[in-house]
């Protein structure tokens, strides 16, 4: 370390600053006074004055002892994914030793690496990293910043105090010359489309760097099947249309192959998931005859904007003898053929409210419900008292429906509740942690056998028997609620709520939504790790199979605790699309950065930093260039520009603090007063000379 001593004069009053100001004011009023009464000696007059007033202002000699401080050189080096392919990762450890190496041979230094990194490989930013890093380091010192990189910083511009007076800003560039990739860039991708119809996507194909052809095969894969191939055009827009199947995410993989010599296969595919959701869902009411709960039906199924309701209320059944002319007869008779033959398929969901499937329809129509259901339709049956349900045999749909019903109501006053499964399936479990209980009903419908034991009961009422029951028949679903008593819900403050929310998620799981799936696979992705929750209603240990991009599959053992969930992470080796699997449920996953600015360009380039690299005077050079045959040299401010084009700068100009500190005192008082003494009686000399 060289070391100096700094000194300089400086001046401490013997008294505040506004004392020295009043008495400076009136010494200069009194010496204006005399030079303006007696020039001839008003001059040494002032000369005497001046020097008491000098005394009162304490001039000093100031000394310092410096000691010069060890300059600082940050040396940021690219960890970001983009850094760490084609060799580039390799080839940042040898030119941070290489660089290290020849700083040091120029003196001692300290050098301090910041690590410019992003962990979910979305872009790579260099303003935040490198601010954060600079938060406890003194600026003064900075003699020189090294960026080590590919040169793919995402940041559009850098505020001129970021490396302003801080030395040159260098950056060391990886890669090489002849680089080159080709790239798939979705231009145009919706985030939904309507199940059962198509989308469209746009696409562009470009080669970076050089150019491999002019066309090349595209594919289009949805799950692990090809449902699509063409040829695009590089560098021109490629519009496919896509199928959405289903609700929930559809999730496509676009691809294009691999060719020799290419930085990456990585950014040869795009995946891109859609989530399906249904055009206005179709629901069919049919109420029998007026009671209390049949408006609360209607009210809620209008309430939601996604639905298109169909209601219907038979108010008289075709037994009835009426006299009323048919010219005059207001009421209008029953749509039977229309609803449940030609347009039943039309209705994504057929509600019963009390309605009495005897007397009303002929047998086959409710032979077309029983197939509609069959065939993926969704059935919601609410019983009541009925006097005509006492017939004696059961029709097709009948025999579908989980519960047999007898034409027998129990009026007593029951509190509903909910059962072990109901606490796990997402159609009750959030009424489960209602602490003041469910209310109070007042009818039960009588149960005369459970036809299907693999039903789930999610409600039990009086004497515990089935409240409410659930299946799955063939492609469809049934529901059957075993009391007309929900409306209760709807005129109790207490309660008040609980009925929309029972019968909004009960008629969606009907729809087979796909967040309301007992059995159901939720996944959050963090760059590769991976973490699962395993939702079902059976507790117990289950096998979750893992299907990788590579076709491979993985058995993970799952326990579903009585909560229904079981949670599980794993670290995914390969970027791709991961299929889940339980049971029925499935899911697939995106795993890595198909759709980040990191890997939209790959082959490396000078300009995203060479306006911050100007700005500083510092240089950009290639790896190959600098291990060859650059160094690194000393220069002071004014010769940062004029060093050579290959070597690079790092600023000449030391940073010191202050080690001593000693005061002399320049006019000891005595010498003050002896001056002002000779002036004085100088002017009175002049004045009787």
């Amino acid at each position: 370390m060289n070391n100096l001593i700094d000194a300089q004069i400086s001046f401490i009053p013997l008294l505040n600053d506004q004392w020295m100001i009043a008495i400076g004011a009136c010494l200069a009023f009194l010496c204006l006074l005399l030079i303006w009464r007696r020039p001839e000696t008003g001059f040494y007059r002032f000369l005497a004055l001046g020097a008491i007033y000098l005394v009162l202002l304490n001039p000093v000699l100031l000394e310092q002892d410096k000691e010069r401080l060890q300059d600082i050189v940050m040396i940021g080096i690219d960890q970001s994914p983009s850094n760490n392919i084609a060799g580039r990762s390799e080839q940042t450890v040898k030119l941070v030793e290489a660089l290290k190496e020849k700083i040091n041979n120029l003196g001692s230094f300290d050098i301090k690496e910041i690590a410019i990194s992003n962990d979910e490989a979305e872009k790579t930013t260099l303003l935040d990293q490198w601010q954060t890093a600079m938060q406890n380091t003194p600026v003064d010192r900075i003699a020189a910043s090294f960026l080590i990189s590919d040169g793919l910083i995402h940041e559009k511009s850098y505020p001129d105090s970021l490396f302003s007076n801080k030395g040159p800003f260098n950056v060391l560039l990886t890669g090489t010359d002849d680089e080159k990739d080709r790239v798939i860039h979705i231009e145009k991708a919706p985030s939904y489309g309507l199940v059962d119809q198509e989308i469209e996507i746009a696409l562009r194909i470009e080669d970076q760097g050089q150019t491999f052809s002019t066309t090349t095969p595209l594919s289009v894969y949805a799950g692990d099947r090809e449902i699509k191939q063409t040829t695009a055009k590089i560098g021109e827009t490629t519009v496919l249309s896509l199928p959405i199947k289903h609700a929930g995410d559809n999730i496509f993989v676009v691809q294009t192959p691999t060719l020799d010599g290419e930085l990456t296969g990585l950014n040869n595919k795009h995946i891109i998931s859609v989530k399906g959701v249904r055009d206005r869902l179709k629901v069919l009411l049919v109420s029998g005859l007026p009671h209390n709960g049949a408006r609360v039906w209607r009210n809620l199924l209008k309430s939601d904007p996604n639905i298109d309701l169909i209601h219907f209320t038979i108010l008289r059944t075709p037994d009835k003898l009426n006299f009323v002319p048919v010219n005059e007869l207001a009421l209008i008779p029953f749509p039977v053929q229309e609803l449940f033959v030609d347009k039943i398929n039309d209705f994504d969901l057929i509600i019963f409210d009390r309605f009495s499937k005897f007397g009303m329809m002929p047998l086959e129509y409710i032979d077309n419900i029983a197939d509609y259901v069959e065939n993926g339709g969704a059935f919601l049956d609410v019983a009541g008292p009925d006097e005509n349900a006492s017939i004696n045999f059961q029709t097709k749909l009948d025999r579908l429906m989980p519960l047999k019903l007898r034409n027998e109501a129990i009026e007593q006053a029951f509190s509903p509740h909910i059962s072990d499964i109901g606490k796990r399936h997402p159609v009750t479990a959030p009424l489960a942690d209602n602490v003041t209980g469910l209310g109070t009903w007042y009818r039960q419908m009588m149960i005369e056998n459970i036809q299907d034991p693999s039903a789930e009961r999610l409600m039990s009422g009086l004497n515990d028997m089935p409240l409410l029951v659930i299946d799955e028949v063939g492609e469809g679903r049934l529901a059957q609620m075993a009391s007309d008593q929900i409306w209760i819900w709807a005129r109790d403050n207490e309660h008040s709520g609980l009925h929309e929310s029972l019968m909004r998620r009960l008629a969606h799981w009907l729809m087979k939504e796909p967040e309301l799936e007992a059995n159901r696979i939720e996944a959050d992705v963090t760059g590769r790790n991976v973490d699962i929750r395993l939702y079902d209603t059976k507790t117990g240990p289950q096998a979750l199979r893992i299907t990788t991009p590579d076709l491979e599959q993985e058995l993970i053992e799952a326990t579903i605790n009585d909560q229904g969930v079981s949670k599980i992470s794993f670290k995914a080796d390969n970027f791709g699309v991961y299929t889940l699997k339980a049971r029925e449920a499935q899911k697939s996953i995106i795993v890595g950065p198909f759709d980040h600015l990191e890997f939209r360009t790959l082959v490396r380039s000078k300009e995203p930093l060479s306006p911050l690299v100007d700005k500083t005077d510092g240089r950009i050079i290639t790896g190959e260039t600098f291990l060859r045959v650059s160094d690194v040299k000393r220069a002071p401010q004014t010769r940062l520009a004029y060093i050579d084009q290959n070597d690079f700068a790092i600023l000449d100009e030391p940073s010191y603090k202050v080690t001593a500190t000693r005061q002399s005192p320049m006019l000891p008082p005595w010498l003050a007063l002896a001056f002002s003494t000779f002036f004085v009686i100088l002017s009175w000399y002049r004045e009787i000379a």
